[in-house]
């Protein structure tokens, strides 16, 4: 009788398996279906084939400390990742489990509090992160730049900004749907008053491809990142010619239009549409059913951590039912067995990795783990049997998803599987430019009043804001670059020496060499026939065959999402300064480089100019003996002069008379500069302003005279103003053909330093605030600063005649530049927002944008002020009071 019950439990486990099973023809026939998706959800909106907004790769020779947070399906990680420059990096980091009561909450600000405390914890362990050094001394810790990789189902709308679509994974907190992750992220940050600026939003796929991409720079690159892990989902690098649905987008907001773009594919969705392409059990209809997200994230139930010890705990109840199994359950109020998703698909590796005589091991474990005795050697194979079907055919599935994106991205034939030889001529162009997005997609435009008042609201009501406002463009000369980003806490510096090779001639062409694919997720890593199910079904693909597969090289970034979400802020930090010739702009950030671009092609000139030990802040160009120079000065109180088109150092300068503080501002003395010579002033954070006579092989600091005295006594400098100086310009006075010195102070005034009087104060205009930058025009001074304003003076009478609200963080400089179209003048504005904007000058253009101001903020009051009456419930309330006890 005991004979016949084992066999009858192993016929029955043997059955249970084959329904598992997933064939050659099964296999080929779910790849057409993906393909077919693939190419399809380029063309329209949808919740798969989501651009990232992010159009290159690293290489490897990035260096610098970021941020990031990584919310998976299970853990909330924090860390800082140091990039060294040479495809290694050190890592600090601190792991949380989530509570599983805060995945399921009405309300999504429970979670995010919990994520802003994890961040607060760590940056309390880690304290060097915010404290600034010696050399910057009592500056304000600025905003630390964060990378949010969020591994849930969002439309993204810049690399910064998105929208939640779907929960997956189990999770469920209903009011999260429809708003952007990074400004829910931020608003609890701000609730926690954090120095943190969430400024970049990425998938964990986008950042294990980030991430294997730096560790692992190959030719060809990389092309996809995977999770197999509790969910599973890819990125992979995709021609944007193919991604119709960009096609209302500018080319400035993407790069080139035969460039790149790093596709999110949420994959786990592909097969939403056609649920029978996917073969399924009784048991996948079952848990499905009875899931958070009913006939959604097919492919994600067939493969991912979360759901296969969920199958094999409705499987083995089958069995209990038919009264096969000989084990008894301790207690059935606690059995996991008879609880949904308390089966850890951690069993299965074990199950499926155990070697030991009548299984052991596996006996012990599964004793265990579901709190059941008396389990025999014929019960443990059964499960046994079961538990590797269940992760051969997520293995085999796996494969299925990898083998549509190798298809997807052209590196096969779509035709034949006989790739030709892999030869010089099919490498592929690199891309041009320094493809790197800023906080919106609009790099460069005038803030519209919709959203610029709604900023200051914001700002009027709590600290700051969670997101920049949404500006579309307004007519401009289209000066088209976008800023290298970095953290504060130290400095990347970017090499062209190796980049990234992907096609930039819109063609077809086939890649036959190596296709590099980084993997992470405890499947992937544990699971011990994973990767050897998974290589399984890509020989199986008619397309891809043996040859195909053993092309395919898989490596584990472990960590990789981790390390993508701080790769990620690399692509979004502020600009600090930018200077402009007539066919190039220079501009330097916090990464300590100095980066160049052509204006009439948006184009990067030359290698990144690496000099300084901290950030620059000041830029300004001369011509000496028929050279180009550019000088530029640091927070390391130097400035340092270049060669700009050899790139080399020709001058390192301090003064050894008045200790320098950081260097804020340079500019150019256009009446005593020679052909031979530049005379440059320069201004800083100490008050003292100093002039120097610079040439190719030689310098000199320029002693000042005291204006009206009898014996014309010297003075080492020009000062001023009370404290220091953030910005210097030169511009006529009123009826007056000398051109006169205009400084900008952390005093809160401009000042007007008249030559003929030896560089003393003429006019004082009082901007009420640290004032960072000013810049003079006929008819206008116009001044900005550390208040968010541009402020617009009648530079006759002195009296304001504009406020213009757009930044949400403080204004780092303003340059005057012309639109070619009409020669109209206009103001271009730098913030450690990350934006660059631009102003029109015209009166009636300004009156227009300040008329439609003063229109919209009613409504925009309204609507903060509801926005304000929905953040914290009674409950959330006593949340975050325990959390910040807790500290």
């Amino acid at each position: 009788m005991a004979d016949a019950k084992e066999s009858e439990l192993h016929k029955r486990a043997q059955q249970i398996a084959s329904e598992f099973d997933l064939d050659a023809t099964q296999v080929n026939s779910a790849v057409s279906h993906l393909v077919q998706h693939l190419n399809s959800a380029l063309s329209h909106e949808s919740t798969t084939q989501i651009p990232s907004f992010i159009t290159s790769l690293p290489t490897g020779t990035e260096k610098g400390v970021f941020l990031g947070v990584d919310l998976g399906g299970t853990n909330c990680r924090v860390c800082s990742v140091q990039l060294q420059g040479d495809s290694t990096y050190t890592l600090l980091q601190t792991i949380s489990e989530i509570p599983r009561v805060i995945m399921t909450e009405h309300s999504y600000m429970p979670l995010f509090l919990f994520v802003a405390k994890c961040i607060a914890d760590f940056l309390a362990e880690n304290p060097h992160l915010t404290k600034p050094t010696e050399e910057q001394g009592p500056t304000p810790v600025l905003p630390l730049p964060l990378g949010f990789i969020f591994s849930f189902t969002f439309e993204q709308h810049s690399l910064a900004r998105g929208v939640l679509l779907q929960w997956d994974k189990g999770w469920a907190i209903p009011t999260a749907i429809g708003r952007d992750p990074c400004q829910m992220l931020q608003e609890a940050v701000d609730t926690l008053k954090l120095p943190v600026s969430v400024c970049a939003l990425a998938n964990d796929s986008v950042g294990t491809l980030l991430a294997r991409a730096y560790t692992n720079p190959t030719s060809p690159p990389t092309l996809m990142g995977a999770i197999f892990g509790t969910g599973t989902n890819a990125a992979y690098v995709e021609q944007q010619s193919k991604i119709h649905k960009l096609a209302s987008r500018k080319a400035s907001d993407l790069g080139a239009s035969c460039g790149v773009m790093l596709m999110n594919t949420e994959w786990g969705g592909c097969f939403d549409d056609n649920t029978a392409a996917l073969p399924s059990t009784q048991y996948d209809q079952i848990l499905d059913r009875e899931s958070t997200n009913p006939g959604q994230q097919t492919l994600e139930k067939h493969v991912s951590g979360l759901y296969l010890g969920e199958l094999l705990r409705l499987a083995l109840l089958d069995l209990v039912n038919s009264n096969l199994l000989r084990f008894e359950i301790r207690n059935s109020e606690t059995c996991p067995l008879l609880k949904q998703y308390h089966i850890d698909s951690e069993l299965l590796s074990v199950l499926a990795g155990d070697r030991s005589p009548d299984l052991l091991m596996s006996r012990q474990v599964v004793a265990e783990r579901l709190q059941i005795s008396d389990i025999t050697p014929e019960d443990a194979k059964a499960i046994r049997t079961i538990a590797m079907a269940i992760g051969r055919r997520a293995g085999r599935t796996a494969g299925v998803a990898v083998a549509g994106i190798i298809i997807q991205s052209g590196r096969v034939s779509k035709f034949d599987a006989k790739a030709a030889p892999f030869t010089a001529e099919s490498k592929i162009k690199a891309p041009e430019g320094l493809l790197v997005e800023t906080k919106e997609t609009n790099a460069i435009g005038c803030g519209s009043a919709f959203r610029l008042v709604y900023r200051l609201i914001k700002r009027f009501f709590k600290n700051k804001p969670a997101s920049p406002p949404s500006h579309p463009t307004i007519p401009s000369s289209e000066l088209q670059f976008k800023a290298q980003t970095t953290s504060p806490v130290s400095s990347p510096t970017l090499s062209d020496t190796k980049t990234a090779t992907f096609s930039s001639d819109c063609g077809s062409e086939i890649d036959t060499g190596t296709i590099d694919i980084g993997v992470d997720g405890s499947l992937i890593e544990y699971y011990p026939s994973f990767e050897a199910d998974l290589r399984s079904a890509l020989r199986d693909v008619v397309q891809i065959g043996e040859a195909g597969e053993q092309r395919v090289k898989m490596g584990v970034a472990k960590n990789g999402s981790s390390i993508g979400a701080a790769i990620a802020a690399l692509y979004q930090t502020p600009v600090t300064c930018i200077a402009a010739t007539k066919t190039i702009i220079a501009a330097g950030s916090w990464d300590k480089a100095i980066y160049q671009w052509d204006i009439s092609t948006s184009k990067p000139v030359g290698k990144p100019l690496l000099g300084h030990t901290d950030f620059v802040k000041a830029l300004t160009w001369a011509k000496i003996d028929g050279v180009d120079v550019l000088v530029s000065g640091g927070a390391d109180r130097k400035l340092i002069v270049w060669n700009a088109q050899t790139g080399a150092q020709l001058h390192t300068i301090q003064d050894s008379a008045v200790a320098m503080g950081s260097l804020q501002h340079l500019v150019v003395d256009p009446v005593l500069t020679t052909a031979s010579e530049a005379v440059v002033v320069s201004a800083g954070s100490d008050p003292h302003i100093r002039r120097w006579r610079i040439r190719l092989t030689s310098y000199e600091k320029i002693r000042e005279q005291h204006h009206g005295t009898a014996n014309s006594e010297e003075r080492p400098t020009i000062c001023v103003h009370e404290t220091g100086v953030y910005r210097l310009h030169f511009a006529t006075a009123s009826g007056d053909d000398e051109l006169d010195l205009w400084t900008a102070s952390a005093d809160g005034t401009a000042k007007c330093l008249s030559r003929t009087r030896n560089f003393t104060p003429d006019d004082v205009i009082t901007h009420g605030d640290h004032v960072r930058a000013v810049a003079v025009t006929e008819l206008w001074v116009i001044t900005a600063g550390r208040d968010e304003d541009i402020k617009i003076w009648d530079k006759a009478s002195g009296k304001l005649a504009y406020v213009l609200y757009g930044h949400y963080d403080e204004v780092t400089d303003l340059l005057l530049i012309t639109d070619p179209r009409d020669l109209s003048q206009k103001v271009c504005s730098t913030s450690i927002d990350g934006t660059v904007r631009v102003w029109p000058l015209k009166r009636k253009e300004l009156d227009q944008l300040v008329e439609e101001m003063r229109k919209d903020i009613t409504a925009e009051a309204a609507e903060e002020n509801q926005e304000e009456n929905e953040l914290l419930t009674a409950e959330e309330e006593a949340e975050l009071a325990a959390l910040m006890e807790d500290d």
